[in-house]
């Protein structure tokens, strides 16, 4: 039913530092995307306003 295996507290606190880091990294990552999605958008209208005025 449980493992033999019990963490200790400093166990269990590098893996919650491990899990806050990767957390950290992935909603860079997610403001970075987001970040390059709206240049991309905005490139786009841009374009589209050039266009209609040639």
């Amino acid at each position: 039913m449980y493992s033999d295996y019990i963490p200790d507290s400093l166990d269990m606190i590098e893996e919650y530092e491990r899990d806050r880091e990767r957390r950290h990294r992935l909603y860079e990552k997610q403001a970075r995307r987001e970040e390059l999605a709206d240049i991309e958008s905005e490139e786009e209208r841009i374009k589209e306003r050039w266009k209609k005025s040639e």
